[in-house]
């Protein structure tokens, strides 16, 4: 048989709905019997296109044919497997809301209800009439439709005037191999036509609520929901259990139904190749093939069971889901499970554990929908974003500090988080989907109509009239797809991002400032903003897409995989595919090497550290921007930055190799150990003596003697260079502290304890590794555990077995044991504490616009710790908040503030090298933090409205007049930008009769109005 599946409109709103119906003979089918499905059919779960990145892109609908299998994806595509003779499985691009399968062909019904069909077509069955359906179902060799108007009309081979139907009007039709049956509109009565040599024609009286067709049997569910079947019954296929169901279909000498007490299938007939053998769990629809049966379960996958001779009975996975947020990108994979990667600077902000049917990421929050409908979150819970209600919801978005929810129910939207602009007062009533913007939620109710809630301050919130069926929320402007496949945007335009173009469209997502959407022949185009390349989509078809702030994600339809493109500054921990043997971590990098001894890094490149030599390499160790590896010849090469030798080779023959900040240590083959590079602190200077191991530090190295022992040398400037007695199996340097490996696998730490990097947990290790203020090991298990400083999640090792860990400076990297690497923490932005501006910059020559006032700030000093690479500035990348807290005190101070104890504000850990500067920042009143000032944002773009108050205040500009910018009106900023204007620092965007307030600033851009500033406060004191 075969099942056909459609989404409709029902009293519960848009529904997958799946009726089965079946077949006979040689082919198997299903018909989707339109508004009768709506009574007798499960309601699969609703159609959440408008939240793409966030729902799961499994399956909506399950068709069964002779040979082969058909599923409708939630993203309205089809896909079929099994045999693929005369091209069966093998169906037409773009999108549809019902597919039906029969013996050698299939057909779906497309969204403006025409009918289209594919496969064996010799007899004319894949040949349909024009007009509109709102039911198809595939015969043996022909096939019928309910027309909209509730008449039924065939096509095919019509011998027994098996392609004849009556006259009349009918609310659900099923075809059989050679014979079909069709509830009446009137009285729901069966009648049935065709082949009539088993009595399967010969329909009992009484009103039916579905109605399926077998091979020469037929069988329906009565209005009180037990099954009634006629025809054939030499298997038993004619005899059905007893009880209520809500489904049934016929295949070929055996039928299946769906229980309507608890979701489970039974199945009755012939016992051959187990196709009447259902498994376990609960299902929203089953299709009976002719020697296989399908089942679509609760959490949108498919699942066959019997013959498997052609891959019937082998469907694809569920296609992951995907969603891109500010910090972190998510995918939630055919098995459920979660992988994320991520910009991770906010403790705990990590994928949890278990399996889940939707995963949306937002600016510094991660939250699950689970498989059972229970919600869980991770990250910064400041306003309670973390703090998900209780209870079953069927949907979930995630925006910038907000989350919201669609009750399993009721499907009325709960939403919990930050709440200052009104985006969680969601609206009473149903929806069918929603999304969540950054300040504001859009949903779509029962009836199309899109309802948005929230920041209103560009229109984002006020939705256009007319009916949709996705919706997107951006930053400051939403988009919607209308129901003829066309995008419509509203709310902030300045850099096109509303502008949406022509053409079909089957979803689509919206940024910070631009938006994307994914046309119906599957390729991506996006429009708006473009700084850090978002608008720059990879070739090729994707069936589902998700934009982040600065970036975004989409799905390739051929395989699954995910292509992301934007703004993705080191890498942002994402550790390449592939098997490895062991791993190094650095200071904003990872080096690993491969099972086949070559050597592969990622993450910070400024002096070529990641770029490694070609070559088979035993060893690879990674120092602050510099690297060196040990080949299976014994020699060492070492590459990067050079600036006291360390990315020198040594000459000679070696054992093992060590990288410390700026220094390496070497074992030798005669187990004595050279040094080489930065010596300052005596750290390149080994005592003699024999080791069989080494380890380097910031300032330190330590080595293991030949009798076990551990001798340090360099600076002790914490204690880490104080090893205690006793043997060792081998020991690891840290930043200020070091840790060893006892004789019976114990760790023992000694040096620092800022941040508990030496209170090592009891139990057997098998290795252990020491970063800048934490440190990891390996236990005897293979679980890893990390303890220490975790202010960028670096100590929240995932769970599993691994072979080896590396700890670096604000992130660790481990080999799993089947040879994966997996990061999790932080690599800083390039550029970090230590890597000074050099002179001049390769990147702005003396055209550009601000190429003086950007000097002029290099000379000054105010841009060491900055910069963006070796001799590089990076003009036109946005700004982060943190780094205008830097160059805004070195100007109005001259000099760097002192370290800190502790940050006012809960998102600054007071152990990065740039806090002072935001607690100076805040404590001359330039800045009262964001959102409600418990927080700083300090990786949130600087916009150029913050900017103006930010200089308004550090200079005390005085007040003036409206500059009669048209876009700036009721902004909170808008006092601060008319000084700006009336001090001459700006002169707006564009022709000038706007100022862009939303707009990210660029460094080039804050480095210009810093200059501007400064001369006009010259000016003043002259005067």
């Amino acid at each position: 048989m075969w099942t056909s599946c459609r989404a409709g409109s029902t009293a519960e709103g848009s529904r997958l709905l799946c009726v089965a119906v079946v077949w006979a003979v040689v082919a198997v089918g299903v018909a989707a019997a339109a508004t009768a499905a709506a009574a007798a059919a499960p309601a699969v779960q609703a159609d959440a296109a408008a939240v793409q990145a966030d729902a799961a892109a499994g399956y909506g609908g399950v068709a069964a044919g002779w040979d082969f299998g058909c599923g409708l994806r939630s993203d309205g595509t089809i896909e079929c497997w099994g045999n693929d003779a005369d091209g069966r499985t093998t169906p037409p691009e773009g999108t549809f809301k019902a597919v039906t399968a029969g013996g050698g062909h299939a057909c779906g019904t497309r969204t403006d209800n025409t009918v289209e069909c594919w496969g064996r077509g010799g007899s004319g069955e894949t040949t349909p009439p024009e007009g509109a359906f709102q039911a198809v179902t595939g015969g043996g060799f022909h096939t019928c439709g309910l027309r909209s108007d509730g008449t039924i009309a065939c096509w095919g081979y019509d011998s027994n005037d098996r392609a004849t139907p009556p006259e009349g009007t009918f609310r659900a039709v099923a075809a059989g191999a050679d014979h079909n049956c069709a509830i009446r509109s009137g009285d729901n009565t069966v009648e049935c036509w065709g082949n009539n040599d088993e009595g399967q024609v010969d329909a009992p009286e009484g009103a039916f609520k579905t109605v399926t067709t077998g091979l020469s049997f037929s069988c329906g569910i009565r209005t009180d929901d037990t099954v009634e079947c006629w025809g054939l019954d030499n298997n038993g296929q004619g005899s059905p259990p007893a009880g209520t169901f809500k489904a049934v279909t016929g295949g070929g000498v055996h039928a299946c139904g769906l229980r309507s007490t608890d979701s489970t299938i039974e199945c009755w007939g012939h016992p051959g190749h187990h196709a009447a053998s259902p498994p376990a769990g609960t299902f929203e629809a089953v299709a009976a093939g002719g020697n296989h049966s399908c089942g679509l379960r609760t959490d949108g996958t498919i699942e066959c069971w019997g013959h498997n001779s052609d891959d019937q009975a082998t469907p694809p996975a569920a296609l992951p889901a995907v969603s891109a947020g500010g910090h972190s990108s998510c995918i939630v994979r055919s098995d459920g499970a979660v992988e994320c990667w991520a910009y991770d600077r906010v403790p705990g902000l990590q994928a949890p554990e278990g399996t889940f049917q939707a995963f949306s990421a937002g600016w510094e929050l991660l939250c699950g929908l689970r498989s059972d409908g229970t919600i869980v979150c991770r990250g910064n819970n400041a306003d309670g974003q973390v703090d998900a209600p209780a209870g079953a919801f069927r949907a979930l978005t995630t925006g910038d500090s907000h989350s919201c929810a669609l009750r399993s129910t009721d499907d009325t939207a709960e939403c919990w988080g930050i709440n200052d602009d009104g985006q969680l007062d969601a609206p009473a009533g149903a929806f069918k989907a929603v999304d969540a913007g950054a300040f504001h939620t859009c949903g779509i109710r029962t009836d199309d109509t899109v309802e948005c809630w929230g920041n209103d301050a560009y229109g984002q919130a006020s939705a256009p009239a007319g009916a949709f069926r996705a919706v997107a929320a951006g930053a400051f402007h939403s988009c919607g797809i209308r129901t003829d496949d066309t995008v419509e945007c509203w709310g902030y335009d300045a850099y096109g991002q509303v502008s949406a173009p022509a053409g079909a469209f089957r979803a689509t997502g919206a940024g910070a400032f631009h938006s994307c959407g994914i046309r119906t022949d599957g390729t991506v185009e996006c429009w708006g903003h473009n700084t850090n390349g978002q608008l720059d989509a990879p070739e090729g078809a994707f069936t589902a897409i998700a934009a982040g702030p600065f970036h975004n994600c989409a799905m390739r339809s051929s395989d699954g995989t995910v292509e992301c493109w934007g703004f993705n500054p080191n890498g942002r921990t994402d550790a390449p595919e592939g098997a490895f043997t062991a791993i190094a971590a650095a200071q904003r990098r990872s080096c690993g090497l491969r099972t086949g001894g070559t050597i592969e890094c990622w993450g910070g490149n400024d002096y070529g550290q990641s770029d490694p030599p070609d070559g088979v390499f035993r060893a690879v160790a990674t120092g602050r921007f510099h690297s060196c590896a040990l080949g299976i010849d014994s020699a060492i090469r070492c590459w990067g930055f050079s600036g006291s030798g360390q990315g020198t080779d040594p000459p000679g023959r070696f054992r093992a190799v060590a990288s410390g900040a700026s220094h390496n240590c070497a074992v030798r083959d005669d187990l004595t150990i050279v040094c080489w590079g930065f010596n300052g602190s005596g750290q390149s200077t080994p005592p003699e003596g024999t080791f069989r191991a080494v380890t380097a530090g910031t300032s330190h190295s330590c080595g293991v003697r030949a009798d076990n022992t551990v001798a340090c040398w360099g600076s002790n400037s914490s204690g880490q260079s104080d090893a205690p007695g006793g043997g060792f199996r081998a020991v690891a340097a840290g930043s200020f502290h070091t840790c060893g490996l006892g004789g019976d696998g114990a760790v023992s730490c000694w040096g620092s304890n800022a941040s508990g990097q030496i209170d090592a947990p009891p139990g057997a290790f098998l290795a252990v590794s020491a970063g800048t203020a934490h440190s990891c090991g390996v236990r005897a298990d293979r679980t890893v555990v990390c303890w220490g400083h975790n202010g960028f999640g670096q100590i929240d090792a995932p769970s599993g077995a691994f072979l080896a860990v590396s700890a670096g400076r604000n992130h660790s990297c481990g080999v799993r044991v089947d040879g994966t690497v997996e990061c999790w923490g932080w690599i800083s932005p390039a550029g970090a504490a230590g890597s000074g501006a050099g002179a001049g910059f390769v990147d702005v020559d003396d055209t550009h616009f601000a190429f003086d006032q950007i000097e002029a700030l290099r000379v000054a000093g105010t841009l060491v710790g900055t910069g963006c690479g070796p001799q590089m500035f990076c003009p036109g990348d946005p700004i982060p908040r943190w780094m205008v807290a830097v160059w805004m005190v070195r100007i109005v101070d001259g000099a760097d503030p002192d370290p800190v104890q502790q940050s006012r504000f809960a998102d600054v850990d007071a152990a990065v090298w740039w806090a002072p500067h935001v607690e100076r920042l805040a404590g001359l009143g330039i800045t009262a933090g964001c959102r409600d000032g418990t927080v700083f944002c300090p990786d949130h773009s600087t916009s150029r409205a913050e900017m103006a108050t930010f200089l308004t205040r550090a200079f005390s500009l005085s007040e003036a007049e409206p500059a009669g910018f048209d876009d700036i009106a009721g902004s909170v900023h808008e006092d601060a930008i008319n000084r700006l204007a009336a001090a001459g620092i700006t002169s707006g965007c564009g022709d000038g009769t706007s100022f862009c307030p939303l707009r990210p600033v660029s460094r080039s851009e804050m480095a210009a109005f810093l200059g501007r500033a400064l001369q006009h406060l010259a000016t003043q004191r002259q005067t």
